[in-house]
C-alpha cells in the first residue's frame, strides 16, 4: 500500500489558493479624477503616406491642475501604452495594424524565423472598453488609480504626405 505525505499537498493548495485570490481582486475606478478636463477628450488616427510607415490612433486629454499626480498608462481598444504629459495633454500613442512593415526573418534557424509574427503581441488592456472609451492610470503618492473617460470625440484623420513639396 501507497503513502501519501499529504503536509506537502496541502500547503501546495494553500499557495495555489493565495495566488489566485491576489490576482482576483477588483479594480475600482475613481468617480473624480486629480485634474480638470480643459477640454472634451478626443482620439485621432493617422496614416503614413509611404507603404509600411505605419499607422495608429492618438489618444489626447486636455487637462488642468495636474500638480500631485503622475499619468501611468492609457488603455483604449484593447491596448495599453506610456501616457505622457505635453503641451497640456495627456497623450496615449497607439500603433494600428495597417501600413507597418512587414519585415520577415528569413533564417535556418528555427528559432530566429519563430520571432516571426504575423499579429503585434502589444501590450493588451485587462479592461473592456467601447471604441470611444479610454481608462487612464495614473499614480499619486506611489499608488495606482483609474479613471474611465467614456464618449472620446473622433477627430477627422490625418493623412501624412509620402514626401515634403519641392
Amino acid at each position: 500500500m501507497k503513502v501519501i505525505k499529504t503536509q506537502p499537498l496541502i500547503l501546495l493548495i494553500l499557495i495555489s489558493l493565495f495566488i489566485q485570490c491576489k490576482g482576483s481582486q477588483p479594480v475600482t475606478l475613481q468617480s473624480t479624477p486629480p485634474f480638470v478636463l480643459a477640454q472634451a477628450p478626443y482620439y485621432q488616427a493617422w496614416i503614413a503616406g509611404i507603404p509600411g510607415g505605419g499607422s495608429g490612433i492618438n489618444v489626447f486629454i486636455p487637462v488642468e491642475g495636474t500638480k500631485g499626480f503622475d499619468p501611468d498608462s492609457l488603455h483604449f481598444r484593447g491596448q495599453r501604452v506610456k501616457a505622457v504629459y505635453q503641451n497640456k495633454r495627456i497623450v496615449g500613442r497607439f500603433d494600428t495594424p495597417h501600413n507597418q512593415k512587414k519585415d520577415l526573418v528569413l533564417s535556418q534557424n528555427v528559432w530566429k524565423e519563430m520571432q516571426n509574427s504575423l499579429l503585434a503581441a502589444g501590450d493588451r488592456s485587462p479592461f473592456p472598453l467601447r471604441n470611444n472609451a479610454c481608462i487612464l492610470s495614473y499614480q499619486v503618492q506611489n499608488k495606482r488609480y483609474y479613471y474611465k473617460i467614456e464618449a472620446l470625440q473622433q477627430q477627422p484623420s490625418i493623412a501624412y504626405p509620402s514626401a515634403p513639396p519641392d
